[in-house]
């Protein structure tokens, strides 16, 4: 089923991404080792590189038409900035997609800056990956951390001392 999927495939992204962050593996076959991840994992033979090719063009091409803000986040931060606060992305991706992708769903002219693991050396919930967020920022105590995983989000916030909102969409 479809959620079976998403879950191996996550998995999949999760470890070949982990072994990028070791500094393993490069990006570019962060990518590839994804793709055999996730084929072993849901059965299918290894696939050759013209195989992870076609998977990556046609999963690439679905995920760009797919993005978006989610519902209200716009208006949200427009009212956030209203009010002086300022606003940061903290996030386990690569610096350039995820640049691209606030560019892409619109928020990127709303956000201070955008962390992520690949900037930072740490990754969610790494409390670490926090406390560079609020040195980056320059923010104070008073900073309140939004998230959407109880496991990275607000648990790492937790531990790195911070006020939380569990937001779940």
């Amino acid at each position: 089923n479809v959620e079976e999927l998403i879950d191996k495939y996550n998995t999949a992204l999760q470890q070949a991404y982990d072994d990028y962050l070791n500094k393993v593996i490069t990006y570019e076959e962060a990518d590839i080792r994804k793709i055999h991840l996730f084929f072993t994992a849901i059965g299918l033979p290894e696939p050759s590189l013209d195989d992870v090719k076609a998977f990556r063009a046609g999963y690439k091409a679905v995920y760009s038409a797919s993005r978006r803000a989610t519902p209200g986040s716009i208006e949200t931060l427009l009212r956030l900035r209203k009010h002086g606060y300022r606003i940061c992305v903290i996030t386990n991706g690569q610096t350039e997609d995820q640049a691209a992708k606030a560019e892409a769903i619109g928020i990127r002219h709303l956000v201070d800056h955008i962390i992520t693991s690949e900037e930072a050396g740490y990754r969610k919930p790494d409390r670490r990956i926090f406390q560079y967020a609020m040195k980056q920022l320059g923010a104070s105590p008073q900073a309140i951390m939004v998230g959407d995983s109880a496991d990275s989000d607000i648990k790492g916030a937790l531990d790195a001392q911070l006020a939380v909102i569990m937001y779940s969409p």
